[in-house]
């Protein structure tokens, strides 16, 4: 009966634990707008880093997320971007 109690305190510290890990794991991640621009140039998806200095930061770090997340575009004020170029889609 003993043996049973550990192993549900156990199992309950492993399930808390692994929730704890999947929920930190998943946070978006907040970047710099310098870390933003490196992300967008080092995976080909902008080539200028001067024209896209000028971008908003938080546009930049929505961009910059939505190309570590793999997407295909991402939205930015209610309106859809594509992450190649960061051109919007009408």
């Amino acid at each position: 009966m003993k043996n049973k109690a550990y192993i549900w305190v156990a199992l309950a510290i492993l399930g808390v634990g692994g929730y704890l890990a999947y929920k930190e794991f998943k946070k978006i991640k907040v970047l710099t707008k310098d870390d933003s621009i490196n992300i967008i140039i080092e995976n080909a998806k902008h080539k200028d880093r001067n024209t896209i200095s000028t971008f908003e930061d938080a546009f930049l770090g929505v961009w910059a997320n939505a190309i570590l997340e793999d997407k295909e575009t991402f939205v930015y004020n209610g309106k859809s971007y594509r992450t190649q170029g960061g051109t919007a889609i009408k």
